[in-house]
Parts: structure tokens; sequence; C-alpha cells
């Protein structure tokens, strides 16, 4: 289970090997006896970037969910499958970067 303190280096931004993170929003959902599960936002996309965070403490990562890339939501796309994106949601991309 991970500790306030330990969100809360995660929200102030972790040394990595690469570098050191900018902060990230965490929201602990819930605990259970042995797991505690998150929702993590980031800015920025390093490889293996929430895992890599979350060892960085002493964890270890047992499942992880993208829920969303940019503004774009991912929605109920089933794991392994893919979509065309809309004209509206390439528009957004391009405004974005």
């Amino acid at each position: 289970m991970l500790s306030d303190e330990q969100l809360q280096r995660l929200r102030d931004g972790i040394e990595l090997s690469d570098g050191p993170t900018r902060p990230a929003h965490v929201v602990r959902l819930r605990d259970s006896a042995k797991y505690t599960h998150i929702e993590i936002t980031i800015t920025e996309g390093r490889n293996r970037q929430v895992r890599r965070m979350v060892e960085a403490l002493g964890a270890v990562v047992l499942k992880l969910v993208r829920v969303q890339i940019g503004a774009l939501r991912i929605g109920t796309l089933p794991i392994g499958a893919w979509r065309h994106l809309t004209d509206e949601e390439v528009a957004t991309l391009r405004t974005a970067s």
C-alpha cells in the first residue's frame, strides 16, 4: 500500500535516471488489503514513466490502464484495437502541438 507521503512525492515530481519528472496529479481511488489504486495524470510521456515513478517509491505497478492521450479519451475501445480519428480530433491534436 502506498502512504500519503509516497503519493505526495509523485505529486511533487520524482527523480528518475533521466532527470526529474514534472509534478503529477495523483488521486487515491481506494486501498485494499495489500494494494493502492490510484489515478495519475502526467504531462510528459517518457518511456515507461509511470512504472518508473512508482518503482522509485519502492513499489510495483501491477496493472496500468491508459484512459486518455492528450485531449483524446480512449473510452470503450478494446485493448489492442484502433480506430480512425475524427476530423475534429485531428484538428484538436494539431492545435495542441
